[in-house]
């Protein structure tokens, strides 16, 4: 049991206060402030450095159990929304205030993400609205250069959202561009409609050297390596006389023209 209590420099007592318990049971009372918790929370946890200069003995080793209000904090936990219920256990009070403390947490960053998702909102908004107004912008295109003598009108049908897709995703060049309207249409004029340049057809292509064909050096069948991969995967196809094969597919004249 403790058989003395020596206390120094702690709360009330600025000067050594001692006393030593004659029975396993001893009863401490005294008016508010003149240091009955300070005793009980000396003795609840006497490791603490503001109890460096208080002392305890022993006439043998024992546990010192303390029911204080320290011990109530560290091992009562009571939710406020259930009044009367607690849970028991200073490990289980730590797990229940960090789980109460990162359900708070996650209740703000729930309230977070609702006003980043207004924001994201509103912003979606604002790019679908600036998006149309682009795409009007750039349709103004076929405004201009379609309809009546606008020669480029077949190039622009349909295209209304592709054009603007296209032009947005071309890198702007630091050079102005050599061709100009004017040019396009010169260009377009001289392929499309009545003012169309019709260009001649292609002669006839003559080869004076088809008759060398018929040289009887050529009967002969030029037979290539066997060996090898590509020599097996040929004769599997049945196509080793490839040029011959191909004949049939030429419309030639032994004339000297084809």
């Amino acid at each position: 049991m403790i058989t003395n209590v020596h206390i120094e420099n702690v709360a009330s007592y600025k000067n050594v206060s001692k006393f030593s318990p004659k029975n396993k049971i001893s009863l401490l009372y005294g008016l508010n402030g003149t240091g009955k918790s300070t005793i009980s929370n000396y003795l609840y946890n006497p490791q603490l450095s503001i109890y460096k200069d208080c002392s305890i003995s022993k006439s043998s080793e024992c546990d010192i159990l303390v029911y204080n209000q320290n011990f109530l904090n560290d091992y009562f936990y009571e939710e406020d929304s259930l009044k009367g219920i607690f849970t028991l256990s200073k490990e289980n009070k730590s797990i229940l205030q960090k789980i109460q403390q990162e359900t708070n947490n996650l209740g703000k960053l729930e309230k977070d993400k609702e006003s980043i998702d207004g924001e994201l909102s509103v912003l979606q908004k604002r790019l679908a609205k600036e998006k149309e107004r682009g795409v009007t912008s750039v349709w103004k295109i076929k405004t201009n250069y379609s309809g009546g003598d606008r020669v480029l009108e077949y190039c622009l049908e349909g295209l209304k959202i592709k054009l603007f897709s296209h032009i947005n995703n071309i890198e702007l060049s630091k050079n102005k561009p050599e061709d100009t309207i004017e040019k396009l249409k010169a260009e377009v004029s001289s392929i499309e409609g009545e003012n169309a340049n019709r260009l001649n057809r292609l002669g006839e292509f003559v080869f004076t050297g088809s008759a060398v064909e018929l040289n009887t050096l050529f009967s002969k069948i030029i037979v290539g390596s066997q060996e090898g991969s590509v020599a097996e995967f040929i004769n599997n196809l049945g196509n080793i006389d490839w040029v011959k094969n191909g004949l049939e597919y030429v419309s030639a004249q032994v004339s000297g023209s084809a």
